[in-house]
């Protein structure tokens, strides 16, 4: 039921969001922000996917950005490598 709940927020925040940018009134709340952090929870919030996992080197990673925002764009980019990646593990290759 939580899922569901948290599931159906993001939809009208996303909605919301569309009809905002639409508009041209987008809301930009720069701080700071842990990137390992920030990954590592949006990787624990799909735990329901075992095809996902997160691997990171150890350290710090700050960065300065809106973190709703963020999310956003990350989320629709994980969104689409797990609805189409067949049911495979995708990991990213480091390209010399």
């Amino acid at each position: 039921m939580q899922r569901a709940i948290v599931r159906m927020q993001a939809i009208i925040s996303e909605t919301l969001f569309l009809a905002r940018s639409r508009m041209q009134r987008l809301p930009f709340d720069p701080g700071p922000i842990d990137l390992r952090e920030f990954c590592s929870q949006m990787v624990a919030d799909h735990e329901e996917n075992p095809r996902l996992k997160f691997q990171c080197a150890a350290g710090r990673f700050p960065a300065t950005g809106d973190a709703l925002r963020l999310r956003q764009a990350l989320e629709n980019l994980l969104s689409n490598a797990l609805k189409y990646s067949e049911g495979r593990w995708c990991e990213p290759e480091r390209q010399p």
